[in-house]
């Protein structure tokens, strides 16, 4: 197809540029979608879109530090010291200067931080904003009407990838089309659940795709309004809820508790949306239970009732709530109010879509001209501006935007409820493990533990005949059975030389088909004896893993001399004390590890000479001994023949054998059954590791979901400007680390009774306990004390529940920290490291 610019259709005559078009995919399929556009259009028609990569304030931080040649994990403490705010970090400069218009100081720790490496902070200023790369943009693709040449230029990414010359913005204004191939991780798990429906015949394939999704998946066939549905998003059971799976949609079910598609869509909305004092949503729900608050809210306003009537033919049955970007233009639009037109009012939308807010202001101030020529009073105009259209200032979605989201959840609803929800839990552990979708190149184990730690019940432990790569469902016994990928520690290959050697009889056969030939490591190998791969022929792990710790040792039937040092410890000193003596000299003279000339071993050489009657030649040299290594060797070997003569021997051989065991056994072997379970699979399949600790001895630990949403208010205090402040009740849990977010400052812990626990720390918590402590000696680099989120670290938390998250607060308790260790235990003991080691 060829086209021509001038046929194109603008949005209107008064916005001359062409529309920005956005299109939702499987993520696994955008590049396929991409290339397709190049094939219809013509190579010389398409380009991704290029980007600039600049030194933003993390990214300046590391790189100056690597410059200076300060230690990477040093610079990460740094950066993980840069203060936030919603949408976004500080700059550099309101780090050290801070920001009198924010209200904002200087970030006093992360200056210290900085001002400890000399010129530091002379190269971070020097070098944030500057252009250090280009790349493809992930989704962007600019389409062009007679070959890029005559509107914009090619360069290359640095694999190669041909890409615009000029960014999105300046593309656009050139005159090309701009695509957003966008990607939806839903649609992924969506088409996963669609591909297990039809290999395990519940559903028929209808010869396309298209035809097939219209049969089964169409919105005109779908459920709507089922009870038992809804149940299932309620109860948890619709894995990766689209748009409300995070807390605050999880909030937003909760409160709003919607029966209906109108009103999954209305929660799409609100959640988005936020101002001071009472939320959105909170009003949304008071006005629908009481929609005459709504209007006492006017009549307070001072609204009359011509005004209330416009803004009832408007926002009725949105409950007096604005929360959609067409909501927001149709009101500035309206005659009534400030009279936007159709232009106008798309600037102002996006300009709050842009969270912009110079060009808020700047629509402020036209809304209420706009207002004062169409005869509006300013008491109707500021409701409509602070009550109605304020809330949006944040982020909002426009109509279209939240249906066609609402639809994609409906889906998943559908599936879980007419066919079943451990299909639909299988196709997202499967696209959430990195095995589908763009996160193919890599499995995601942050999400996989999350997801696999919330549906413990519903797992089974791999198999080394039945897993498949991904995950399976298994409908008869209403349980997942966990894939060969998300094991970590195995990788691709591993599991390719696996499937296609099965079956195995047993654990032997399984040895000789893959061990024996050398086609995967023995440290894999441990992975899978860990994962519980093989219980189904040999249930007790441990006796398993010493069976095959003893098969794969190499069993040295005679030693040499050279494995002397392996056994030196073991060596009778009584017996061998004088044949040891000399061995260890030599060593100091002529050995590995030979050690300068000194006075010291001047005298230990004559004292030799006196104690043995042998020739060894010898001489000084500059002042220096210089001892003849020829004829002292014979001496020696005459020495510690009796030595010797041990070492060769049976009894030296097995004690051998016995160290090589061990040192494999402590280098990969450590740990509990849970331990190894948490180490490969993420999860526990049976028991918690924190079942065998005396927790209770210690602490009154609390279950996660027994805990009131709303944290129990059990006083008041004063705090310095004589304000009353909230006292809660505080309660303790614990659990394993299974997964950080940096970004936002969470830990996601794996609790014994409650699943996966989300804990919320403040920006300055999550960095000092993210912090990794080290010494650094020259090229040496010591580690005092790791960061404590790592996965598989044990926590002890305190504070309160809030929603779904975990909020950490000691006041008015006995505890000095919110955040403890759990660094090791006995019967009776538990050993915990209480705060962070200090540089």
């Amino acid at each position: 197809m060829k086209f021509n610019l001038p046929h194109w259709r603008f949005l209107s005559k008064e916005r001359p540029e062409l529309p920005d078009i956005d299109l939702d995919s499987e993520g696994s399929k955008r590049h396929e979608i991409i290339q397709i556009t190049k094939d219809h259009y013509g190579e010389e028609n398409v380009l991704n879109m290029g980007t600039f990569t600049t030194e933003g304030t993390r990214s300046t931080v590391l790189t100056s530090c690597r410059g200076l040649g300060i230690d990477k994990d040093i610079a990460h403490n740094i950066a993980n010291l840069i203060p936030t705010r919603k949408g976004g970090i500080w700059s550099l400069h309101e780090c050290f200067y801070g920001n009198p218009k924010e209200g904002t100081k200087p970030a006093k720790e992360f200056c210290r931080e900085v001002d400890k490496y000399e010129g530091l902070k002379e190269a971070m200023l020097s070098i944030e904003g500057l252009i250090s790369g280009r790349g493809q943009h992930a989704s962007g693709v600019i389409i062009f009407p007679d070959g890029y040449i005559k509107q914009n230029a090619m360069m290359k990414t640095t694999s190669g990838l041909p890409i615009t010359q000029f960014d999105a913005e300046d593309s656009i204004y050139m005159g090309g089309l701009k695509l957003d191939y966008l990607s939806i991780n839903a649609l992924d798990r969506i088409r996963t659940a669609l591909d297990l429906l039809l290999e395990h015949g519940k559903i028929e394939w209808q010869g396309s795709l298209r035809a097939t999704y219209n049969k089964y998946f169409h919105p005109d066939v779908l459920e709507m309004e089922s009870p038992k549905m809804f149940d299932l998003l309620f109860k948890g059971h619709v894995l990766n809820a689209f748009q409300f799976e995070t807390a605050v949609g999880q909030q937003a079910l909760t409160k709003i508790n919607p029966r209906s598609f109108d009103e999954l869509c209305a929660g799409n909305s609100l959640m988005r949306l936020s101002t001071d004092g009472e939320q959105p949503l909170d009003k949304y729900v008071r006005f629908k239970n009481n929609i005459q608050d709504w209007y006492e809210e006017m009549k307070t306003a001072g609204l009359n009732e011509e005004e209330i009537k416009i803004l009832e033919e408007h926002l009725l049955d949105r409950y007096g709530i604005c929360d959609t970007q067409e909501g927001l233009m149709l009101l500035a639009m309206d005659e009534r109010i400030a009279g936007f037109s159709l232009t106008q009012a798309n600037k102002f939308r996006k300009a709050v879509a842009k969270a912009n807010q110079k060009l808020i202001e700047d629509q402020r101030i036209k809304f209420y001209e706009g207002g004062e020529k169409t005869g509006a009073r300013k008491v109707f105009l500021d409701y409509v501006w602070n009550k109605e259209l304020k809330p949006q200032f944040g982020y909002s979605f426009s109509l279209p935007h939240i249906a066609g989201y609402t639809m994609i959840l409906m889906i998943e609803m559908n599936i879980c409820h007419r066919y079943g929800a451990i299909y639909w839990k299988t196709a997202c552990l499967s696209v959430n493990a990195g095995m589908i979708g763009e996160t193919e190149k890599g499995t995601k184990y942050g999400a996989i533990a999350k997801a696999v730690g919330d549906m413990k019940g519903d797992i089974l432990n791999p198999d080394i005949n039945l897993s498949n790569k991904e995950f399976t469902p298994l409908e008869e016994e209403n349980k997942i059975l966990f894939g060969l990928k998300p094991i970590a520690g195995l990788g691709t290959d591993a599991i390719e030389k696996i499937i296609e050697h099965r079956p195995y009889k047993s654990f032997g056969d399984f040895f000789k088909k893959i061990v024996d030939p050398g086609l995967i490591s023995e440290a894999k190998v441990v992975s899978l004896i860990k994962a519980g791969c093989f219980d189904s022929f040999y249930p007790n792990r441990r006796l398993l893993m010493i069976d095959f710790v003893k098969a794969i040792t190499p069993k040295k039937e005679k030693l040499t001399m050279v494995q002397l040092p392996t056994i030196i410890h073991l060596a009778d000193k009584q017996r061998f004390g004088t044949e040891l003596e000399v061995y260890k000299f030599r060593n100091k003279l002529f050995g590995r590890n030979k050690v300068p000339m000194t006075r010291e071993i001047e005298q230990e050489f004559m004292d030799f000479l006196q104690a043995y009657p042998y020739q060894v030649d010898y001489e000084f040299k500059d002042g220096k001994l210089c001892v003849d290594q020829k004829t002292f060797d014979k001496a020696y070997k005459e020495i510690i023949e009796p030595l010797r003569m041990w070492v060769t021997s049976p009894e030296a051989a097995e004690q051998f054998n016995k160290i090589k065991m061990k040192e494999f056994w402590a280098k990969h072997c450590q740990g509990t059954i849970e331990a190894w379970e948490m180490e490969t699979l993420l999860f526990y399949s049976k028991k918690h590791e924190l079942d065998y600790m005396p927790l209770h001895n210690y602490f009154n630990i609390a279950n996660f979901n027994d805990l009131p949403s709303n944290p129990v208010i059990t006083g008041y205090k004063k705090n310095r400007r004589g304000n009353d402040v909230p006292q809660y009740k505080i309660d303790v849990i614990a659990g394993t680390v299974v997964e950080k977010n940096k970004q936002k400052s969470l830990v996601h812990v794996l609790t014994q009774d409650a699943g996966v626990v989300t804990v919320r720390y403040s920006k300055g918590q999550f960095a000092h306990y993210d912090k990794k402590v080290v010494r650094v000696h020259g090229k040496e680099k010591e580690v005092l004390d790791p960061s404590w989120f790592e996965r598989g670290s044990k926590l002890v938390l305190v504070g309160f529940r809030r929603g779904e998250e975990f909020v950490l607060r000691t006041t008015g308790t006995q505890f000095k920290h919110s955040t403890m260790k759990i660094k090791g235990y006995d019967s009776e003991k538990l050993y915990l490291q209480m705060a962070k080691v200090a540089e």
